[in-house]
C-alpha cells in the first residue's frame, strides 16, 4: 500500500507530462512482462472472447490512468487521490447492476457516505476551481478504474501474468495515439522517477493487484485499496509540502467509512449464504 500510494506523490513531483509518464510505465510494464512470461514459459493463447475482454480492460483502463494522471497535475496528489478513493462506491453501483449482490440499506448508507465525503473534500463547487475540477476528474478516473476487477474475474482463466500484459499492450496502445504530445527531454531526476514508476509501481504493484483483485470480492478489494489513501495525505504533505485541511480530511474520513460499511456488510452477506444454502436444501 506504501506503493499504490507513493504513485500520485511522484506524478505530481515529475515534470513530465500525462501523455509521456503513461508511455513510459506502459512500456516498462510490457517489456517487462513479455520478459517474465518467456523466461517463465508462461505464455497462454486466448480464446476470441478473451481477447475481446482483453482490449476492453487495456481501453478502460487506459481512460483511468489518463484522468488519474490529469488528476494529479492539475490540483494535488491529495485531492487526487480523495477522488479516486470512489472507487468503492463505483464497485457497488456495479455489483447492483451485474447482479454480484442485491440492493441493502447498507450499500445505500456506503454510497451517501461516500457521495457526503467528495461534496465535503471540493474547496469549491465549481469547475472553475482546479481542487474542485482534479477531485472530479479523479472521480470520473475511479470510475473507469471500478471496472477493471469485475472484467479480471471473469478473465480468470487466464494467468495474472497475461492479463496483465493485455491491460498494458492495449492500453499502450491508446497512448500511442497521443505520442506527438508527449516530451522526453526531462531532467536525469525525472527518469529515475519514471525508472521507480514503471519498475516497482507498474510491473510489480500491477502484477499483485491484479491477482488480488481476481481472487477477492469487489467490495473486499475496494477497502484494501483505501489504506493507500492516508499514505499519500501523509507523503503529499511531507514530500511535496501540499496542504490537507480539514474539510478535505474530513471528506477522506467519510468516503472510507463509506467502504468499511461496504465491507462489513459484505462478510455479514458471505456468512449467511451457508444458511441460506442449507435452507434451500
Amino acid at each position: 500500500m506504501v506503493l499504490m500510494g507513493a504513485v500520485p506523490v511522484i506524478i505530481r513531483h515529475l515534470s513530465a507530462n500525462v501523455w509521456t509518464i503513461g508511455l513510459v510505465r506502459l512500456a516498462f510494464g510490457v517489456v517487462g512482462m513479455a520478459a517474465i512470461l518467456t523466461a517463465t514459459s508462461g505464455w497462454e493463447r486466448p480464446s476470441r472472447r478473451e481477447w475481446g475482454g482483453l482490449l476492453l480492460v487495456g481501453v478502460l483502463f487506459a481512460c483511468h490512468w489518463s484522468l488519474y494522471f490529469l488528476s494529479v497535475k492539475v490540483s494535488s496528489a491529495s485531492m487526487a487521490v480523495i477522488g479516486q478513493s470512489t472507487f468503492g462506491v463505483h464497485l457497488v453501483v456495479l455489483g447492483w447492476l451485474i447482479g454480484h449482490h442485491a440492493v441493502r440499506a447498507r450499500d445505500l448508507a456506503a454510497v451517501a457516505l461516500a457521495v457526503a465525503g467528495a461534496l465535503l473534500a471540493a474547496p469549491r463547487w465549481s469547475l472553475a476551481d482546479r481542487g474542485t475540477l482534479g477531485l472530479s476528474i479523479g472521480i470520473l478516473s475511479a470510475f473507469f478504474y471500478s471496472f477493471l476487477p469485475i472484467l479480471h474475474q471473469r478473465l480468470a482463466r487466464l494467468s495474472a501474468l497475461v492479463r496483465v500484459l493485455g491491460q498494458f499492450g492495449f492500453a499502450l496502445l491508446v497512448f500511442l495515439l497521443f505520442l506527438p504530445w508527449a516530451d522526453f527531454r526531462l531532467p536525469g531526476g525525472d527518469w529515475w522517477w519514471l525508472t521507480v514508476l514503471g519498475v516497482a509501481c507498474t510491473l510489480v504493484l500491477h502484477t499483485v493487484w491484479t491477482d488480488v483483485t481476481t481472487r477477492l470480492s469487489t467490495l473486499t478489494t475496494s477497502v484494501i485499496f483505501y489504506l493507500a489513501v492516508p499514505v499519500t495525505l501523509v507523503f503529499s504533505v511531507v514530500f511535496l509540502g501540499e496542504r490537507v485541511t480539514p474539510a478535505m480530511l474530513g471528506g477522506a474520513a467519510l468516503i472510507v467509512a463509506g467502504n468499511v460499511l461496504s465491507l462489513i456488510d459484505a462478510r455479514d452477506r458471505e456468512a449467511r449464504a451457508p444458511d441460506d444454502a442449507t435452507a434451500a436444501m
